[in-house]
C-alpha cells in the first residue's frame, strides 16, 4: 500500500491540486446537467428549448474551441494556470448569475427568463474553453508511453468519480427547489477555482525532462491514424446520442413514464458508474490500444441503448440503458484521447480538437432530439440515435478499407 501511494505521488504528486479542481468542477457539470432541464421547464419551456438550451452550451464552446485552434500557436506559448483560473473564475460568476435569473422569474420580475438562460449559458461554453483542454495539455505536459497513459487515466478517473456525485446531488436538489442545484453549483464552482490557485504550476516547454522517451507502439503511422479516425467517428455517433439522453430523456422520465427528477439523476449517476468503471479498466492496461474488436463491440451498445429507452416502461431497463451509454462514453472518450494525444506536441490544441467533436455530436443531439420530440413524439430522438449508429459503422468499414494495412502488422 505504501509502494502504491509512493508511485503515485511520483506520478502524479505535481498536479494533485489540479485534480482536485477538476473534481469538483466536473461536480458542478453533473449538477448542472440534471437540473437545468426541469429548471427550463418550470420556468415555461417547451422540449424544443430544452435541447436549445443544452446545445446553445456546446455552441458556445465549439467556437470558442475553433478560435483558440486557429489560434493554437499564441495559446500554447502562454502558461496554462491562469488560463484556467480565468475559466473557472468566470464559470462560479456565471453561476450566481443563473440564480439571480430563476429567483426574479419567480418573483414575477423577469416575465421570460428563457432568452437570458440562454445567452448565459453560450458565455459558460465559452469558459468552458478555458478548462477543460488546458487541463489535459497541464496534466500531460512532457509525459509520454505508460505514463501517459496512467496520467490520461487518474484525470478520466477524477472526473468520472465526481460524475457519480454531481448527477445524483443534482436529482435530489432540483426536486427539493430551483434555486438548491444554483446555489450548490456556485459554491463547487468556487471550490474548483481554490483548488486551481493552489495547483502547482505546469511543466513549461522549456522543460528538458520528460518522464518516458516517445516511443512509436507500431511501426507505422498510417495504423494510428485509422483507429484515431474510427474512434472520431464513433465518438461523433456516441455524443449525438448522448446528447438525445442528456436533453431528452430527463423528460422523457417525467412526462411520458411518470419517473421523478431524482429516478433521473439516479439513473444518470448509474451511468456515471459504469463510465468510472471503463475508465478505470482502459487506465489500468493498454491492451486495448489498437484492437479493432472492443471498438467495435463497444460501438453495437449504442443500438441496444438507444432500443432499451424505445421499449422500456419500467425504471431498471432504463437504468441498463444508461449503463450501456456510460460504458460506450468512457471507452470511445478514451480512445480517441488517446490516440490523438499520444506523441502530439500541441496537447491543448490536440485536446481542442478532441472536444470539439464532443461538441459537434452533443449539438447536433440536443438540438435535433429536441425538434423532433416537440414534433413527432418524446420517442422519436432515439430513431436518430439508430440512425447516426447506422451511418458512424458504414463510415468505419469506409475508413478501414481506405486504410488497409499494405503489410501484415502485429496488434
Amino acid at each position: 500500500m505504501q509502494y502504491k501511494f509512493r508511485n503515485f505521488t511520483t506520478e502524479h504528486g505535481d498536479v494533485f491540486g489540479l485534480y482536485l479542481a477538476i473534481f469538483f468542477q466536473a461536480i458542478f457539470g453533473g449538477i448542472w446537467t440534471v437540473s437545468m432541464p426541469y429548471v427550463i421547464k418550470a420556468l415555461g419551456g417547451s422540449d424544443s428549448q430544452v435541447g436549445i438550451y443544452m446545445g446553445l452550451s456546446f455552441c458556445g464552446y465549439f467556437v470558442s474551441l475553433v478560435l483558440s485552434y486557429i489560434y493554437r500557436d499564441k495559446i500554447e506559448m502562454l502558461n496554462l494556470k491562469p488560463i484556467v483560473q480565468l475559466g473557472a473564475s468566470f464559470m462560479a460568476i456565471l453561476n450566481c448569475f443563473y440564480l439571480l435569473i430563476v429567483v426574479l422569474a419567480q418573483k414575477g420580475i423577469c416575465r421570460n427568463p428563457i432568452p437570458f438562460l440562454f445567452f448565459l449559458v453560450v458565455l459558460q461554453g465559452v469558459s468552458t474553453c478555458f478548462l477543460w483542454p488546458r487541463f489535459v495539455g497541464w496534466i500531460s505536459a512532457c509525459h509520454e508511453g505508460k505514463t501517459l497513459n496512467h496520467r490520461l487515466g487518474a484525470y478520466n478517473l477524477c472526473w468520472s468519480t465526481a460524475g457519480m456525485i454531481g448527477p445524483f446531488i443534482g436529482g435530489h436538489l432540483v426536486q427539493h427547489s430551483l434555486r438548491t442545484p444554483l446555489i450548490t453549483s456556485a459554491l463547487v464552482s468556487a471550490i474548483s477555482f481554490v483548488c486551481v490557485c493552489f495547483a502547482k504550476s505546469p511543466v513549461t516547454k522549456t522543460s528538458n525532462h520528460i518522464t518516458e522517451p516517445l516511443k512509436t507502439e507500431h511501426n507505422t503511422d498510417r495504423l494510428k491514424v485509422k483507429f484515431m479516425l474510427c474512434a472520431r467517428l464513433l465518438i461523433f455517433v456516441t455524443m449525438v446520442c448522448i446528447g438525445i439522453i442528456r436533453s431528452q430523456v430527463p423528460l422523457l422520465f417525467k412526462f411520458s413514464l411518470g419517473f421523478t427528477e431524482s429516478d433521473y439523476g439516479t439513473a444518470f449517476t448509474i451511468m456515471s458508474i459504469s463510465t468510472f468503471v471503463l475508465f478505470v479498466i482502459t487506465g489500468r492496461t493498454n491492451k486495448w490500444h489498437y484492437k479493432l474488436l472492443p471498438m467495435f463491440l463497444i460501438s453495437l451498445m449504442i443500438g441496444l441503448c438507444m432500443l432499451f429507452i424505445i421499449i422500456s416502461k419500467v425504471l431498471w431497463l432504463d437504468w441498463i440503458a444508461m449503463s450501456f451509454a456510460g460504458a460506450i462514453y468512457a471507452f470511445l472518450y478514451a480512445s480517441h484521447l488517446y490516440y490523438i494525444i499520444s506523441g502530439a506536441k500541441q496537447r491543448a490544441t490536440k485536446m481542442a480538437i478532441h472536444e470539439i467533436t464532443l461538441c459537434l455530436g452533443t449539438i447536433v443531439g440536443s438540438f435535433s432530439g429536441g425538434f423532433l420530440s416537440d414534433n413527432f413524439g418524446r420517442y422519436s430522438p432515439y430513431y436518430l440515435g439508430l440512425t447516426a449508429l447506422a451511418i458512424g459503422m458504414i463510415g468505419v468499414v469506409v475508413i478501414l478499407i481506405k486504410y488497409r494495412k499494405p503489410q501484415r502488422i502485429g496488434i
